[in-house]
């Protein structure tokens, strides 16, 4: 039974590429995912698990007016990303972002925060993305 040990470390060794390669993910944004701002935000900012070039950022409103924000791509890999935001009116946006990681590939998520002049600010829980595409 010698070829059993061998299959095993052919088998583990196999999976080890998979595990070591997790994919980039955004660890924090301000504004937070699903906050509630009583005013607009300056800017919008991200921040990555790992190094990363952010190649699309959109912002846009319930209706799917685009904000124009001036982002051009990062031709350079950093993990915080700031992009300064217009005069906001009262809705709700979804910031849509995708960038290229280390491991070569793409990721793209969005998340949402509103703008309610009437409202108290809120926190809602870590910057989670409601969407995925990409692996």
């Amino acid at each position: 039974m010698k070829i059993f040990p061998l299959i095993m470390l052919v088998c583990c060794s196999s999976l080890a590429p998979c595990v070591s390669q997790a994919h980039t993910e955004l660890v924090a944004s301000n504004p937070i995912a699903g906050a509630v701002l009583p005013e607009s935000p300056a800017t919008i900012e991200l921040t990555f698990s790992e190094d990363v070039q952010l190649l699309r950022l959109v912002i846009a409103d319930k209706n799917a007016h685009e904000v124009v924000t001036g982002f051009k791509p990062s031709a350079i890999t950093q993990t915080l990303f700031s992009v300064s935001m217009p005069v906001l009116t009262q809705d709700t946006f979804t910031v849509n972002w995708a960038v290229l990681g280390k491991d070569g590939h793409r990721v793209e998520k969005s998340f949402s925060f509103t703008v309610d002049t009437s409202a108290l600010p809120t926190t809602a829980p870590a910057a989670q993305s409601t969407t995925a595409h990409g692996h």
